[in-house]
């Protein structure tokens, strides 16, 4: 995977847009707590996008390893998350 942006800068990007984007998930629950679940799949879904839009996939083979690569990548910043959190207190 190759990545042009630290991850510094999409962590402050993430930090500045992450509160709007909850509550803007937050008022169309329609008085329903939002869920992870609404959470993951709003983010699933710009992940899709940016798969789908992405010229080098063409087969759903192509499709299948941008997927997994991606579930390294979430599996790898959730144990980042847990750690720093866990360092925090």
């Amino acid at each position: 995977m190759q990545s042009n942006v630290s991850i510094e800068d999409k962590l402050t990007v993430l930090q500045a847009h992450i509160g709007p984007i909850l509550n803007e998930l937050g008022l169309m629950a329609e008085g329903n707590a939002l869920t992870a679940d609404d959470i993951i799949e709003f983010f699933a879904m710009g992940i899709a996008a940016v798969i789908d839009n992405d010229t080098n996939f063409k087969s759903p083979r192509d499709l299948r390893k941008a997927a997994d690569s991606t579930a390294i990548v979430i599996e790898r910043r959730a144990k980042d998350f847990r750690a720093l959190s866990e360092a925090s207190g």
